[in-house]
């Protein structure tokens, strides 16, 4: 019987088809751009497309700016906030499509962390 091996392995991160991914100073040197100069994203997804159920909300920031959002209903006495960073929406970031590509050519879908979030604690 022999003993089990392990190999350290390491992963990289996938980009879409036909984009190479960035060296570090192509990646930096983007992120650095999109975040002083950045277009406004669209949103690709939805919460209904989770299962949940949510409602758009508008407010005005104190500079007059309208701030808009979703509001995801849960039975609970508990409020959570989450914010975004530059560029990104609500949703997340489309990063895999043109012209948001230079941040190294991949989607980010806050989604199912907010669905993850949304589901209720089992009690034991």
């Amino acid at each position: 019987m022999t003993a089990p091996t392990t190999e350290a392995t390491t992963t990289t991160p996938t980009t879409a088809p036909g984009i190479q991914p960035p060296t570090t100073e192509e990646f930096i040197n983007g992120l650095a751009e999109l975040m002083a100069h950045s277009a406004r994203t669209p949103i690709l997804r939805w919460p209904d497309e989770y299962g949940l159920e949510y409602e758009d909300v508008f407010f005005p920031a104190m500079d007059g700016v309208t701030l808009e959002g979703w509001l995801i209903p849960a039975d609970s006495d508990r409020l959570l906030i989450c914010n975004h960073p530059m560029p990104c929406n609500r949703y997340g970031y489309p990063g895999h499509l043109e012209p948001w590509t230079d941040f190294g050519g991949f989607e980010v879908n806050f989604l199912p962390e907010y669905k993850i979030l949304h589901v209720p604690a089992t009690t034991s």
